[in-house]
């Protein structure tokens, strides 16, 4: 039963988290389109600056996104004690447990 809560837990976080990386992607797209737009508008430097501001923003949001997701991955991978305890228990007992 906490495995199975665990798990759907664990897919709706992962529909959540796709759901807001496409808003981003959606929302980015859409930033650089407008960018564009007036890039005739804007000076050169302004817009050369917008569009940097931009791509670094981009670049740190997928560095986050990308450590979440491993930490995300260690934190799974990790045995919890007692279930640890228990798997080095199964089995034949060593001769000191005797």
């Amino acid at each position: 039963m906490a495995v199975d809560l665990a798990s759907e837990s664990l897919l709706k976080a992962d529909d959540i988290l796709k759901d807001r990386e496409k808003l981003n992607n959606e929302l980015r797209e859409r930033t650089i389109e407008i960018i564009e737009e007036y890039k005739n508008q804007l000076s050169p430097d302004l817009y050369n600056e917008t569009k940097k501001i931009i791509e670094e923003q981009t670049a740190q949001e997928e560095k986050k996104a990308k450590e979440n997701s491993e930490e995300n991955v260690k934190t799974e991978t990790k045995t919890n004690p007692t279930e640890a305890k228990k798997k080095a228990t199964r089995g034949r007992p060593k001769k000191a447990d005797k």
